[in-house]
């Protein structure tokens, strides 16, 4: 790049651990020198949580994070104020530790370990417990300095088994506001139903169809369809009349837009609440990914650029790129934007808990080293390779672009989490 001094870039602390022996200041020194950029990050991004505990002390006496040093969220508020640097708080709604009576329900009516944003208690706590992360962190950074980004890359996980689609949430409250939005929730325990459109088992995974229109523009039936016939997600409605196939690709659609609606009233309703309450007067931030429709996000990237909902959207750079014409935009500087890194790190703090290792189907795991490593390979793929070369293609210059964000992850910060989580982690079952 020939102006690097006029980029505005935030460097994403995904978890505490990145932070490890160094410095703040050390920290981003070595990552403004592996970018070859010239100026210090507009803003660092801290966690207000982790898999393992929110980073504070907090009111509602949940054990915090036991970060290395000792170290809480204020401490590292305080390096970033000394940079001088602007702080995004994090915050990732998916936490274990807050699905206590409060989780995910699938279709079958089986109950996950995450809690549902959906749920009014959820929304409470989560807007209770930043709320008083950010009064803990206003003690060292302005009002105005402070952001809050709301991580809705992963909100509504899901499962497949046989060509059977899994979503979530189908809990009381998720159930009661689908059934008022229309959507008809027997279709969808029937197999094979209006989600095989758009899903599959891949037998290691789900595929699934993010690309409708090609343009980011809105999402019809005939959309849906044909984007299915083109991926051969068609093949399980091979006899089906093609007004069956136009009816389920119906149902579909106002399942979507419904969980959309849904995603953005409880991540709405945090923003509002810290708002009204004086928490916090910066921007609001949401994380997304670059797709017409996010499976586990639950939402549409082009409804989300609203003023009423963000000031700022983050997502990463894929083709075709979705350029906002209502709010800014941030470049995510890693595939699937957010989601791999906090699928790492999540992982990370699972093995570790021994309720988790036992409950979960960590449970049936021989190798949680090379489950570990294996993570950690996919998360240090999707990241663009540090330097100028990797900014070129990018929209820097657009006025709806802010800048970029550098996720602050390395093999060594990788390998040194790895190796600490197997040493603080229960035996694997038969290891």
């Amino acid at each position: 790049m020939s102006d690097r001094k006029s980029l505005r870039w935030v460097l994403d602390i995904a978890h505490p651990a990145v932070l490890g022996g160094e410095s703040l200041k050390e920290l981003t020194g070595r990552f403004m020198h592996e970018w070859r950029i010239e100026d210090l990050p507009a803003a660092v991004c801290l966690p207000a949580f982790t898999q393992q505990g929110p980073w504070f002390e907090n009111r509602f006496g949940v054990r915090p994070h036991q970060a290395a040093r000792g170290t809480l969220i204020s401490n590292a508020a305080r390096e970033a104020a000394a940079l001088p640097t602007e702080v995004v708080l994090v915050v990732d709604p998916t936490v274990k530790w807050l699905a206590e009576n409060l989780e995910l329900v699938d279709i079958r009516g089986n109950k996950s370990a995450q809690p549902c944003i959906f749920k009014t208690e959820t929304r409470k706590l989560l807007a209770g417990l930043v709320g008083e992360c950010l009064d803990q962190i206003g003690s060292h950074v302005a009002a105005g300095q402070t952001h809050v980004a709301f991580d809705g890359v992963d909100l509504w996980p899901m499962g497949a088994e046989a060509q059977r689609i899994m979503l979530t949430c189908f809990c009381g409250q998720c159930s009661a506001r689908l059934l008022q939005e229309g959507v008809n929730i027997p279709e969808f325990k029937r197999v094979p139903n209006a989600w095989n459109l758009a899903l599959a088992d891949s037998g290691t995974g789900i595929s699934f169809v993010d690309r409708f229109t090609g343009v980011f523009g809105d999402v019809s039936a005939t959309h849906i369809l044909d984007a299915a016939k083109l991926k051969g997600f068609d093949q399980p409605f091979a006899q089906a009349p093609q007004a069956a196939l136009h009816a389920y690709a119906t149902l579909l659609l106002q399942y979507m837009d419904a969980r959309h609606r849904m995603t953005v009233e409880a991540a709405k309703e945090v923003f509002d609440t810290l708002a009204s309450a004086g928490s916090f007067s910066g921007k609001r931030i949401f994380i997304s990914e670059c797709m017409e429709y996010d499976w586990t996000g639950g939402t549409f990237l082009a409804k989300l650029d609203a003023p009423s909902i963000c000031d700022e959207l983050w997502y990463d750079y894929d083709q075709p790129f979705f350029m906002p014409s209502q709010v800014s935009t941030r470049i995510y500087l890693a595939k699937r934007s957010r989601y791999t890194v906090d699928a790492f790190w999540s992982l990370v703090e699972y093995v570790k808990d021994s309720r988790m290792t036992a409950t979960t189907g960590l449970a049936r795991e021989r190798d949680f080293r090379g489950l570990l490593e294996g993570r950690a390979r996919t998360a240090l793929g999707a990241l663009a390779s540090p330097g100028p070369l990797s900014l070129l293609s990018l929209p820097l210059s657009h006025e709806r672009v802010s800048g970029f964000v550098v996720p602050a992850l390395t093999s060594e910060v990788a390998r040194a989490a790895v190796d600490e989580a197997l040493a603080g982690s229960p035996p694997p079952r038969g290891g």
